[in-house]
């Protein structure tokens, strides 16, 4: 059957087959993420979009490319404004119905696997590896299914990385181009291309600046010929222009957003460094056996070494290792793996980020992953129909997990159960968890899991009170909540929202001149 399917595929033009397959993709995609369209705002998405006042004015657009204090409507400094601008469009088209959101979202992921089949079949071909259409099916496909990018995809600011790896892998089929010759464009236009597309994602998300070292992993694996044969300045121009779009990315970014780093990551490089050897781990399982996901993970900054990190560090070395010496037997599989490494770097390395673990940083570098395993699958496993049913197999799985995976963000209280679960001792997770329950009126519960949290010593303990105030108004204990509001104000004096719930108690109980 599978020879008989291979012979009808040659029977229909290119151009129609990459149509059945991108709308093969987009159906079983959509399947999978038909539950996600019907769920609310989550997390950051309640600050940074919903609340933000400055999305929701289309005329505020070409402001978020030199006013980096739009970025959330806490004036949170932050320098994303293609992202940003995106947010504003929807407002202006839907409005602030979630729906909307969640269509974009949807919709960048399937173009993102449509451009992860591209860049496989452009370096497969290149390589001369067989099979090269159907792997790239695959290795596609199972980017698009697997669950763990649900993180990115269901999660509404995960668009982030979204919209930066969109950008990421356009500058990547760019540059390919450009070396191949591949489009009927001039080479200027192409390189054009790539840098500009390569400014579209550092201006997406911070996580793109690795692209100028994943196009060199290229030059020196698959595209090794190309590079090799080419004049002086074709080789090295686009590596001077790339170091030029990135100087001027980061002279925006210090001189808008104020640094580089956030300022809020309590952890220095060389602790950050070691917890990422742990969270290696952690990803390399999710990636593998995609169970047990985590919205939130309550992990603590390492102080010490830990026999986790070793593993780690070995683990790591080793894949450096095996990509280093496939680049002349098996240079796809060495790029891929390459880009795995170099994808993930940016933000598990050196550079302290307040969340030792987040899901969806691992979007973009599983494909690297995924495809460097499917072209070791195929070259191990023999037979067309066992690697068929094999991979139809692990497809179906990973659209189930998906879809599975997409009810947690049903609503504020599912979604932060399904965290409290896993990370019981997190007070953040508790603290989120109350507001799904003031959400739903239960105020006796909210209050239980407000004082855990505060009991854990959460640092935002000001707002903690305010909120245990909140639900002790709506039950009609004003006393009680005027204690909270003050306890509150006595921890941060500055707590506008604490002022104003205390006003608002005040007024109830017919005490005007203490209100005001």
């Amino acid at each position: 059957m599978d020879g008989k399917l291979g012979e009808m595929a040659k029977g229909i033009s290119p151009n129609v087959r990459m149509f059945i397959i991108a709308a093969l993709i987009f159906v079983c995609s959509l399947a999978a993420y038909a539950n996600s369209f019907s769920t609310g705002f989550h997390f950051d998405d309640h600050y940074q979009i919903e609340q933000n006042e400055h999305f929701k004015n289309p005329r505020n657009i070409p402001k978020l490319f030199t006013d980096a204090r739009l970025a959330s409507y806490q004036n949170l400094r932050g320098y994303r404004p293609v992202l940003f601008a995106t947010y504003a469009l929807n407002y202006a088209v839907g409005g602030g119905n979630p729906a909307g959101f969640h269509i974009v979202n949807f919709a960048i992921h399937w173009l993102d696997s449509l451009l992860v089949l591209a860049v496989l079949l452009m370096v497969l071909k290149r390589a001369g590896v067989r099979d090269a259409g159907w792997i790239s099916v695959f290795a596609a496909a199972a980017f698009a299914l697997h669950p763990l990018q649900s993180s990115a995809v269901t999660y509404i600011s995960g668009r982030s990385v979204l919209l930066a790896s969109f950008f990421y892998l356009l500058s990547l089929v760019s540059f390919i181009a450009y070396r191949r010759g591949i489009f009927k464009v001039s080479g200027a236009v192409s390189l054009f291309l790539s840098l500009v597309f390569y400014m579209s994602g550092l201006l997406s998300k911070e996580m793109a600046v690795s692209l100028p070292a994943v196009i060199l992993a290229y030059d020196l694996t698959v595209g090794r010929d190309d590079f090799i044969g080419a004049g002086a300045v074709r080789k090295y121009l686009p590596y001077a222009l790339f170091a030029g779009v990135l100087a001027v990315f980061l002279a925006l970014k210090i001189s808008l957003q104020g640094s580089l780093a956030d300022p809020s990551a309590s952890v220095t490089a060389g602790q950050y460094l070691m917890s990422q050897g742990k969270v290696l781990l952690i990803y390399l399982r999710l990636l593998l056996l995609p169970v047990n996901q985590n919205a939130s993970y309550d992990l603590e900054p390492l102080k010490s070494f830990e026999p986790a990190v070793a593993a780690a560090a070995f683990i790591a070395a080793g894949l450096a290792f095996t990509a280093f010496r496939l680049r002349t037997k098996n240079p796809a599989a060495s790029f891929f793996l390459a880009w795995f490494i170099l994808a993930l770097a940016p933000e598990s390395s050196l550079v302290p980020i307040p969340d030792i673990a987040v899901e969806y940083r691992m979007y973009l570098p599983s494909a690297g992953l995924l495809a460097a395993l499917a072209i070791l699958v195929f070259g191990m496993v023999r037979g067309r129909r066992v690697r068929a049913a094999v991979c139809a197999a692990i497809i179906v799985l990973f659209g189930l997990l998906t879809f599975s995976r997409n009810r947690v963000y049903a609503n504020e209280y599912t979604f932060w159960s399904d965290v409290a679960n896993k990370s019981p001792h997190s007070a953040r997770a508790r603290s989120c968890l109350a507001k799904g329950y003031f959400e739903a009126g239960d105020f006796r519960k909210a209050i239980e899991e407000l004082n855990k949290a505060r009991e854990m010593h959460y640092r935002q303990s000001e707002n903690i009170n305010v909120n245990i105030g909140l639900c002790y108004q709506r039950l009609g204990d004003r006393q009680e909540a005027v204690n909270y509001y003050q306890e509150s104000i006595r921890i941060s004096p500055d707590s506008i929202e604490a002022y104003l719930d205390l006003a608002s108690v005040y007024f109830e109980t017919g005490r005007k001149q203490d209100a005001l």
